[in-house]
């Protein structure tokens, strides 16, 4: 005898909720593939694409970042050396199987036949120029200033290559990991004081995705007390000063453990609490700085390091 089993009401009225968003998913992607729309940029400028593109230029590392999660990589024709590098790209494996690795000169672009160009806000205005005035659509990623802007950001770019629900799916996804972390972190019971350090001596304050991490893993940036807004230099003298609790390097690709040795062994450096206690760690900086949904990879990483008595 064959025995049956039939799904409880509550889960055919999910089977019908998924069936009906999938319907409207597809419905508006067949809508962009059979006529012109016009979406905006990150920038605030409308663009306007008579089809679903399918030959698409990135040139800008999150912008690359973010299509390989939504559309059929076969799509991405084009991209640069820096998306295909480890220390910069959290793609870079798979932007290395992208048929052509160009230079962001107007010409390269242009003899790709590209129906869409994906470029970065600081990415040269005058190639930028050159490519739109032969027609080819532009669409420019946003300046990410707050980790919040990141899901938009995802949603707007699947708007423009017809990925709605795949950028719909994305960004909620980053949105659920972010409150899961941001509730762990909470839980913690020491706010330590934090000092990121590049290996040419300067730190990042207000305005950064390290500031917000740091103070999302519910601690104090050092370089928060040191006035520093962006990017800035650290002097010896104030890393001695504020005697942060730990210090930790961002490197670019692998961590070069005799650079954190040569700090700790210096004399000047001896006496800093976080020398004593062992806490002159490293992180990947792409994990860090990417206005991605990699980004939580850099929550991540650290909160690890931070209170790593939360992620046992």
């Amino acid at each position: 005898m064959t025995v049956r089993s039939y799904p409880t009401r509550a889960a055919r009225v999910t089977y019908i909720a998924l069936a009906i968003l999938a319907a409207v998913a597809l419905s508006v992607q067949f809508a962009f593939a059979s006529s012109p729309y016009e979406v905006v940029d990150g920038v605030g400028n409308t663009v306007r694409l008579e089809r679903v593109p399918e030959r698409i230029v990135s040139v800008a590392v999150s912008g690359t970042e973010i299509l390989f999660s939504l559309i059929d990589h076969e799509r991405i024709v084009g991209v640069t050396s820096f998306d295909t590098d480890e220390s910069m790209s959290n793609v870079a494996e798979l932007a290395r199987e992208v048929d052509n690795i160009i230079d962001f000169n107007s010409e390269s672009v242009i003899a790709l036949n590209p129906d869409l160009v994906v470029v970065a806000p600081w990415n040269n205005p005058d190639v930028v120029n050159q490519i739109k005035q032969t027609g080819i659509p532009v669409y420019v990623m946003a300046d990410i200033v707050e980790i919040s802007q990141i899901p938009q950001n995802i949603v707007a770019l699947g708007q423009a290559v017809g990925a709605v629900a795949e950028a719909t799916a994305l960004a909620k996804e980053l949105e659920a990991k972010l409150q899961e972390l941001d509730a762990l972190a909470a839980s913690a019971t020491f706010m330590p004081r934090v000092l990121i350090y590049t290996t040419w001596g300067s730190t990042y304050g207000r305005g950064t995705t390290y500031d917000e991490l740091i103070r999302r893993c519910n601690a104090i940036n050092v370089a928060d007390e040191l006035g520093i807004v962006g990017w800035g230099n650290v002097s010896e003298e104030n890393i001695i000063a504020t005697d942060p609790d730990f210090i930790v390097f961002d490197f670019y690709g692998e961590p070069d453990q005799s650079v954190i040795n040569d700090f700790c062994s210096n004399p000047k450096f001896s006496g800093l609490s976080a020398v004593v206690n062992g806490r002159v760690l490293s992180v990947d900086q792409k994990h860090m700085t990417t206005t991605s949904q990699f980004i939580v990879k850099g929550f991540e990483d650290l909160l690890s390091i931070l209170h790593p008595e939360l992620l046992e």
